[in-house]
């Protein structure tokens, strides 16, 4: 994710905030909503810094129009660009510009008219969760807790290691509430941001892994972990692998077929240690074959 828009994005944006002459009551300009819409079209999340403002003093069609081009800017972001994303959207508070004044001096009572954006507002109070004043973070947190679309989850992740204990906790409360079967498939779209707290210390994020843990190794989980197997994440495809190779719920001589033909040598290395599990039996031979050859591989120096 870049930290500032294009040229031609920033032109537009310039366009959008110009304050407006006599000569321009004769000349036929894009009205605001339409300003916005070439932005959102130009896909670029860096200008969602720009847009926001527009939410707090825009009129009906350009605060309709901007919440529109902000929920598709997020969309283009991959789950772990949202912990980039929660710190790209405070610097730019650092980043001073008159144009975005409206946004970061909004109060927590700001808040309220955020929820009220119908689809676009869990979007909304997700970013407003990110703000620099903490009290309109606790805010959005709890305006978060009262929707339960999966979208909340991201922010709720972010906000569970937050700098101010309250907040983190409320944020804890919230997602421990959400480790259920109907969010599985949210929680796996989500898994690198819940993966992450496992390496941050300002807080014990053990209730919350467990929960998850415990959670996506059940047998209503079983569809969802192993197109885990799939992700692009090197770490979801690991924590996928060593939950089904340890699951009681799992087809163990499947997921250990799966398991051997996988590039990552982590993967495989948790194979060769669950095989003892499922000798002997009829698909035993071919996986020893397996391991036998993957053990010469690294004999010779190769992964």
């Amino acid at each position: 994710m870049k930290n500032r828009p294009s040229e031609s994005t920033e032109r537009l944006i310039e366009s959008l905030y110009a304050k407006k002459g006599v000569w321009d009551r004769f000349v036929q300009l894009d009205p605001q909503d339409e300003i916005i819409r070439q932005i959102a079209e130009a896909g670029e999340p860096a200008a969602i810094p720009d847009l926001l403002p527009i939410l707090i003093i825009g009129d009906r069609r350009s605060i309709l129009a901007s919440a529109k081009a902000i929920h598709h800017l997020l969309q283009m972001l991959k789950p772990t660009d949202f912990v980039r994303f929660d710190e790209f959207v405070r610097q730019g508070y650092a980043d001073w510009n008159a144009r975005r004044e409206p946004w970061y001096s909004m109060k927590p009572k700001d808040v309220g008219h955020l929820a009220s954006m119908e689809e676009t507002s869990v979007w909304l109070l997700g970013i407003a969760s990110c703000h620099t004043n903490g009290y309109v973070r606790e805010a959005a947190v709890r305006e978060l807790g009262k929707t339960e679309a999966g979208a909340e989850l991201p922010f709720l992740l972010i906000r569970a290691n937050d700098w101010v204990p309250e907040i983190r906790s409320l944020a804890r409360h919230f997602l421990l509430n959400r480790i259920r079967s109907e969010y599985i498939r949210r929680l796996m779209d989500w898994l690198p941001l819940a993966l992450r707290l496992s390496n941050l210390n300002r807080d014990d994020h053990s209730a919350i892994l467990e929960a998850i843990r415990g959670l996506l190794a059940t047998s209503e989980a079983r569809e969802a972990l192993c197109e885990g197997f799939g992700s692009q994440d090197q770490f979801v495809r690991r924590f996928c692998f060593q939950l089904a190779l340890n699951s009681n719920e799992a087809d163990l001589l499947t997921v250990l077929q799966r398991a051997f033909v996988e590039r990552d040598a982590h993967v495989r290395k948790e194979a060769i240690h669950k095989l003892h599990a499922i000798l002997p039996s009829s698909g035993s031979k071919e996986l020893l074959i397996r391991a036998r050859n993957d053990l010469r591989r690294k004999v010779c120096g190769r992964s």
